[in-house]
């Protein structure tokens, strides 16, 4: 509603503004001299910006990847890169509709696999390429999920960014313990602010960042300290190539076998 008001408001104000006489002296207005927006300094007033506009998003893509750093960077040196495509928000899963196109490695780029997964609310599958097998699975319960997908499954996942299409995206963030802006950095080219969340409960710390352009995440930081020697890790989520509410094909989410897979359909496998 807000862009639908300013560009209602520039198309029926310009003949006013052109019938207004101007002194003497004063040049015509400039199009397109409108000033930026300052740069907002509260964080909460930030993160409400942020959970409006993730709040307006209805199915998103992006390039999207998931490391560790810190002391876990050595005992989870998992990396996990690729193109996620994600949709309604399902009723056991936190994702309902999603399509993970991944590599996921350990350790060295010689152990990359490529692994797609994906549901469409109805059948949940994952394909592993480099073995050549599909495994799909009706969605009845929780646990269909888990049995299908399996680690390899899970560990796809591990990039997608569930606040893209949550109901209340950034409630937890907005009503933390503690909310701090830090130093502004850039992230695959954006400009984004910083704003270092700790939560209620005991339940944890993040260092998010958002754009200052469309107020939408491009990175999150989840902090972990490890109990026994107090060094700080974090599990990392960045994202690129940003697109908000693409045009999909009706089975955008619909498992796809490549020609010549095996397909197993009770997920046991």
């Amino acid at each position: 509603m807000i862009r639908a008001s300013c560009f209602l408001v520039g198309l029926f104000g310009l003949p006013l503004v052109a019938q207004t006489p101007r002194p003497p002296g004063h040049p015509p207005p400039t199009q397109g001299s409108a000033q930026p927006e300052k740069a907002l300094t509260d964080p909460i007033a930030i993160l409400k910006r942020v959970d409006a506009a993730a709040r307006a998003v209805r199915t998103v893509r992006y390039h999207g990847s998931c490391r560790y750093t810190g002391y876990l960077a050595e005992r989870k040196p998992v990396v996990v890169e690729g193109v996620i495509l994600l949709g309604k928000p399902g009723p056991y899963y936190g994702f309902g509709q999603f399509v993970f196109d991944v590599s996921i490695s350990v350790g060295d780029e010689e152990s990359k696999r490529r692994v797609t997964s994906g549901c469409d609310m109805k059948t949940v599958w994952v394909i592993d390429h480099d073995r050549k097998t599909i495994r799909r699975r009706e969605v009845r319960s929780p646990a269909d999920y888990f049995l299908c997908l399996g680690k390899v499954g899970m560990t796809a996942s591990d990039a997608g960014m569930i606040e893209f299409v949550h109901a209340t995206p950034f409630e937890d963030e907005i009503h933390a313990l503690n909310a701090t802006l830090l130093t502004g950095r850039t992230i695959e080219g954006e400009d984004c602010y910083v704003v270092d969340v700790v939560y209620t409960a005991g339940r944890g710390e993040s260092v998010w960042s958002f754009s200052k352009k469309d107020f939408l995440p491009r990175q999150r930081e989840i902090v972990l300290i490890d109990p026994r020697t107090g060094q700080r890790g974090a599990r990392v989520i960045r994202i690129h190539q940003l697109e908000i509410d693409p045009k999909l094909s009706d089975d955008a989410f619909a498992l796809k076998p490549p020609e010549g897979y095996e397909i197993s359909d009770d997920g046991s496998r």
